[in-house]
């Protein structure tokens, strides 16, 4: 069988075992909201061009960013496409519910990207909240003092969908990497990839998967 697929809670996971092609698609179920305030209401050009503008974000800075290691395990051959499996990353707009609910304000002209509403993951319940003033890059800081005015809100928060916890605070062992796309840089790690590592060595028990 040339591809395996696997449909977890939080995405699917398609692997050509011939190409060495990974592909993690989430599906998200959207709910366009007006903030109070608000009153133009959601065109269908505006929706599109929104999960358009968050699509190719998350993709930009997800996909190919972090290649992951095969290797065979004792008495099993070697993958035919090498030692590496490429990933690449993809939101599809869902007609019906999907793996996350995702609901996207329609914010006042003008509006701070944190001021009235700040985006954010509830894993445990699968729901996705973003605001359409926090979609551009903007500023951030992290609690080791470190800043940027380039940071990305949709590729962040996709990455907590793949239960990763924020950086950017005490606590973190990770607080210092500030160049971390879970922090407030734009770098994916290879912890960031746990969990597609773990469905992987579940899909082809026969190799070993890490990043």
């Amino acid at each position: 069988m040339t591809h395996l697929v696997s449909n977890q809670p939080w995405g699917v996971i398609d692997f050509d075992t011939q190409t060495g092609q990974v592909v993690v698609r989430e599906d998200w179920f959207y709910h366009w909201a007006l903030w109070p305030g608000t009153r133009a209401q959601w065109t269908y050009a505006e929706k599109r061009a929104t999960h358009n503008r968050i699509d190719r974000s998350i993709w930009a800075v997800w996909s190919h960013r972090v290649p992951i290691s095969v290797r065979p395990k004792a008495g099993n051959r070697p993958p035919p496409f090498g030692a590496q499996a490429r990933v690449s990353f993809d939101v599809r707009w869902a007609l019906r519910r999907g793996h996350w609910n995702v609901t996207v304000w329609k914010m006042p002209p003008g509006t701070d990207p944190t001021g009235l509403h700040r985006s954010f993951v509830n894993e445990a319940r699968h729901v996705i909240e973003l605001n359409t003033a926090d979609l551009a890059p903007r500023g951030a800081g992290n609690d080791a003092g470190a800043s940027t005015n380039n940071f990305v809100t949709p590729p962040h928060e996709y990455g907590h969908t793949m239960s990763n916890p924020d950086e950017y605070n005490l606590g973190s062992p990770f607080l210092r990497d500030s160049a971390s796309l879970i922090n407030i840089g734009r770098q994916v790690r290879g912890r960031h990839l746990h969990l597609v590592v773990d469905a992987l060595g579940r899909l082809a028990p026969q190799w070993t998967f890490s990043t």
